[in-house]
């Protein structure tokens, strides 16, 4: 019986301990420190993430009609062996921001990359 009676008490405690509005702020504050540790977000700015070299940085390419990556997917293509990332491909009316590897390339494509200044400019 008097475990009983020390079980009950403890129970009460706890729940006033959990509906404690100071304390449970207390807590929450805890937490959210714990999980900012732990899961710690970095923030950059843009320019420093794109400086990783001279010779880096975002350009648009324009596919011309005798381009060798012409009626190839972006993974056959020429940029897929050279330090180039496609972020987006500009097609007449038509933006395609999430770009695939199975996505065709065709003449007058638009590609916005991220890349090597010098395999853009022998892609181009």
């Amino acid at each position: 019986m008097l475990r009983f009676i020390i079980l009950i008490i403890a129970l009460y405690f706890i729940f006033k301990l959990a509906t404690h509005s100071r304390i449970g702020r207390a807590l929450s504050n805890k937490i959210e420190e714990k999980l900012r540790e732990r899961f710690k977000i970095h923030k950059r700015v843009i320019g420093r993430i794109l400086d990783i070299g001279e010779d880096f940085g975002i350009a648009e390419i324009t596919l011309h009609k005798d381009s060798p990556s012409i009626g190839k997917t972006l993974a056959a293509s020429e940029l897929s062996k050279k330090k180039i990332v496609v972020l987006a491909i500009e097609r007449q009316d038509e933006k395609i921001l999430k770009v695939r590897s199975n996505h065709k390339l065709h003449p007058g494509d638009n590609l916005i990359c991220y890349g090597s200044f010098t395999d853009m400019d022998a892609i181009s």
